[in-house]
């Protein structure tokens, strides 16, 4: 369900606010997990909005290790400020988190723009089909780390692009998850992450 615009615009952002609403909303007494992320923007922006940014309520992961990160990105003061206000920790694994984390512990456990690994020397076909599948265990590994490490009542935030959405049409949410609805990311990103630096790597780097 999508905000009306006027209420949308309204509420968005506010340094005096104690939550983040935007297509969804984050609040700062809540415990919340971002895994796979890659130049940290969205847990940045997060926390940004926050007024106590010490509240200690964030936990960021990446894939990717701390040198490989700054090797790819220019994000060396953002890692600095996030380590020193939030729990970050590097090369977790999707697939590792349900096992690295205490078990219903979050209110929100947040996977943004999941990309399965690039494939070289096949044909597009093969690559395609490869792509899709990787991103459907990828996805899956996601789901299952969810429900397990989700409090009762949490929250599951899938962003996912529209050509990658396919790669759910075979998944089967793990017990303890059901879909509750689809959310348009568009007018979120424009009017909300975006303003408070949030850059998916997909659309540019840093």
């Amino acid at each position: 369900m999508r905000l009306p615009r006027k209420e949308f615009l309204r509420d968005f952002w506010s340094r005096s606010s104690s939550e983040l609403r935007a297509e969804v909303v984050y609040k700062e007494r809540h415990q919340i997990l971002f895994l796979g992320e890659a130049n940290f923007s969205f847990a940045a922006a997060v926390q940004k909005s926050f007024c106590d940014a010490t509240s200690g309520g964030i936990t960021a992961t990446s894939y990717e290790s701390k040198e490989e990160l700054l090797k790819r990105f220019q994000i060396k003061r953002r890692l600095r400020d996030l380590e020193r206000d939030c729990n970050v920790f590097y090369s977790v694994p999707v697939a590792t988190a349900g096992r690295r984390f205490r078990a219903n512990s979050f209110d929100s456990v947040v996977f943004n723009f999941p990309l399965a690994p690039k494939m070289e020397q096949l044909e597009h076909a093969k690559v395609m089909q490869e792509m899709y599948q990787d991103l459907g265990q990828l996805i899956t590994d996601y789901l299952e780390a969810a429900a397990l490490l989700l409090k009762a009542g949490g929250e599951a935030h899938l962003r996912l692009t529209d050509q990658h959405c396919t790669a759910l049409a075979p998944l089967r949410c793990p017990s303890g998850l059901e879909l509750e609805r689809r959310l348009d990311f568009g007018e979120a990103f424009e009017k909300v992450y975006q303003p408070l630096g949030y850059r998916p790597t997909m659309v540019g780097s840093e």
